[in-house]
Parts: structure tokens; C-alpha cells; sequence
């Protein structure tokens, strides 16, 4: 059950389903992989991660991620 995040576009994938759109990093390094290596700045490195728990606010989904 592998979970795909397509860093430069921000799209979401479960098992090679689209499941959302969203955003990694901060303006202007947002979903640029040249700026990844940017910490608290680029969006998330490539890599695999270990996704843990969500947060769900009125507008907002959030991940809890770790290498």
C-alpha cells in the first residue's frame, strides 16, 4: 500500500490512485526539488518516510512524517 508524493507537482497518490492536491515548502522554493535542501524553507527531501498520525483542522490535512 504505498503512498506517492510528486514533489514538483504536489499531488498525493495511494496505490496509483490520485487522492490529492496539495503543497511542500514555503514561497518561492514551493514544490521545487532544487531547493529541498533548504530546511524549514524547500519541500520535503525525496526519500521514504514512515507516515504516522494526521491532524485535520476545518481547512487543513497534516501528516506526521519521519525518516
Amino acid at each position: 500500500m504505498p503512498w506517492i508524493y510528486q514533489q514538483s507537482k504536489g499531488r498525493l497518490y495511494h496505490n496509483q490512485r490520485f487522492i490529492e492536491q496539495g503543497y511542500s515548502g514555503y514561497p518561492p522554493h514551493t514544490n521545487r526539488g532544487q531547493s529541498q535542501h533548504l530546511a524549514d524553507l524547500g519541500p520535503i527531501p525525496i526519500g521514504d518516510y514512515l507516515v504516522g498520525g494526521t491532524t485535520l483542522s476545518r481547512t487543513t490535512l497534516t501528516a506526521n512524517c519521519r525518516w
